[in-house]
């Protein structure tokens, strides 16, 4: 019988040991406020919309691209582009005879790109993503407001909030 009444205490002890800890209603609450996915999702769209800007405002700043391409080839192939995005793709006379030698083409390019006018395309731009910030801001305070206020007291009695 005494050992049946410690193998009972010894369950209780490691049940009670092991459980969740205690927390209050407002700690809950708050833990909830901050971790809850839409509330990071609102932060996260204001933070986008005002990158965007950024994006909108070095669009239209001069550039500058430099691109160098070498390879191997057999002389059969045209020697010179395998990624035609800046430069120009080459064509030549065809060959001869056909030559299975291995040779090195390259080439080389430097492209220079500035909009001056834009026609007002660019302001148009930076106008819609101001009011996409301001959307977004909006938004994420409409959710704060509608998130409880930590200042309330909470109690168990027959109203929810005092």
């Amino acid at each position: 019988m005494k050992c049946f009444i410690a193998c009972i205490c010894f369950l209780f002890s490691l049940i009670f040991s092991y459980s969740q800890p205690s927390s209050t209603l407002v700690k809950l609450i708050e833990q909830s406020n901050k971790n809850y996915a839409a509330n990071k999702a609102t932060a996260f769209r204001t933070l986008a919309a005002q990158s965007q800007t950024n994006v909108i405002k070095n669009q239209f700043k001069p550039q500058l691209q430099a691109a160098y391409q070498i390879n191997y080839a057999t002389y059969n192939n045209i020697t010179g582009m395998v990624f035609p995005s800046f430069v120009t793709p080459i064509s030549g006379p065809p060959a001869m005879a056909n030559s299975y030698n291995g040779v090195f083409g390259s080439a080389a390019a430097l492209i220079a790109k500035w909009d001056v006018v834009t026609f007002g395309y660019e302001k148009s731009l930076l106008q819609q993503a101001n009011t996409q910030i301001n959307a977004a801001k909006a938004k994420e305070q409409l959710r704060k407001s509608m998130l409880p206020k930590q200042k309330n007291n909470y109690s168990y009695s027959g109203k929810m909030f005092n």
